[in-house]
């Protein structure tokens, strides 16, 4: 098979992982486990990444922070691509920051799970990328609320510990000023 070939079978799988997604959907049923008591955290959850690891969230986290991309839909790829220089600048010049990757969807059974990360896995060639994509399946709503927020109409860049603290929050498509604001957050974290 071409390479290209691949590329566009993965595509194809990915949209129609997504449209199975949107119909299959139900509210309610993944488990956040939320803080009370605390201003936004973010919650703890499970998840796997692309290459099949299990995570929970926030203590295997990686680094002592972690920069990740909350996305929710496919087209929000386009705002996550947009952060990926700044954050490729500041994950080399600091050996405690990680970048993540977390799409994360509404709470579906095994077999939609399945062939919706195959779509993703498909689409991403490269493992590196597919290491650190931590696919969620949960109540958005509950997510959304922890962390915050009320609306997955757009993406959210946020900097957390593996405590969950939210230390900086983004919104939407990169900005020097968003960029900027971070870096002040990271140069007052030991």
């Amino acid at each position: 098979m071409k390479p290209w070939m691949s590329y566009l079978i993965g595509g194809i799988l990915l949209t129609f992982a997504l449209v199975v997604a949107r119909s299959l959907a139900q509210v309610g049923v993944g488990k956040v486990t939320l803080k009370t008591g605390e201003g936004a955290h973010f919650p703890s959850v499970q998840g796997s990444n692309l290459e099949g690891r299990k995570f929970n969230l926030p203590q295997d986290f990686e680094a002592k922070y972690n920069m990740i991309a909350v996305a929710f839909y496919q087209n929000h790829q386009d705002l996550v691509n947009t952060w990926l220089p700044a954050i490729g600048r500041l994950t080399s010049s600091r050996k405690d920051l990680k970048f993540y990757e977390l799409p994360t969807l509404s709470e579906l059974n095994g077999l939609a799970r399945g062939f919706i990360d195959g779509g993703m896995r498909a689409g991403i060639p490269n493992k590196a990328t597919r290491a650190v994509t931590i696919t969620l399946y949960l109540n958005r709503a509950d997510f959304l609320k922890s962390i915050g927020e009320t609306s997955d109409s757009t993406i959210y860049s946020l900097l957390v510990n593996q405590k969950g603290e939210i230390l900086w929050r983004g919104k939407g498509a990169y900005s020097k000023e968003q960029e900027d604001s971070l870096e002040r957050v990271l140069k007052t974290l030991p």
